[in-house]
């Protein structure tokens, strides 16, 4: 498998809380990410990138977009500084990636272990994406 390249961020707050109330385990919504730290960072297969997950703390969470500029940093949302966006983060173009699936509830909707799927390479202009040349049976692993 070839180098792929992520971003990682942290900043305290953004991850969720959970509490027991009346013995019942309570989910707190995290903040919306503003201001914190970033970094590159590649791996060379899913048994790295398994790793590199099961690696992160509270506040930590990745992207696929890496800045093109910089491989460590800042965010915020001063005048001059990086955001956390499309622009500054842009997906790789021509070059291997990650595909990140966000939810909370994957068990509760059956999805366990590895999932098979069509894979396509995506170009994207703007907000419009447009599917070309697919790739089949990519297998994707549920971390």
């Amino acid at each position: 498998m070839a180098a792929i390249s992520f971003t990682k961020f942290h900043a305290i707050g953004v991850a969720k809380k959970y509490a027991l109330v009346d013995g019942v385990a309570t989910k707190t919504p995290a903040e919306t990410f503003k201001t914190g730290s970033f970094e590159t960072n590649s791996v060379s297969s899913m048994a790295e990138l398994a790793n590199f997950v099961e690696k992160r703390k509270p506040g930590d969470f990745i992207t696929a977009g890496i800045n093109q500029t910089q491989l460590i940093g800042k965010c915020g949302l001063g005048d001059g500084e990086i955001r956390r966006t499309k622009e500054d983060f842009p997906f790789a173009t021509n070059k291997p990636g990650i595909l990140i699936i966000d939810s909370d509830n994957l068990e509760t909707l059956g999805i366990t272990g590895r999932i098979i799927i069509e894979a396509h390479r995506i170009s994207a202009t703007g907000n419009k994406r447009k599917e070309v040349d697919p790739i089949p049976d990519t297998v994707i692993q549920h971390l």
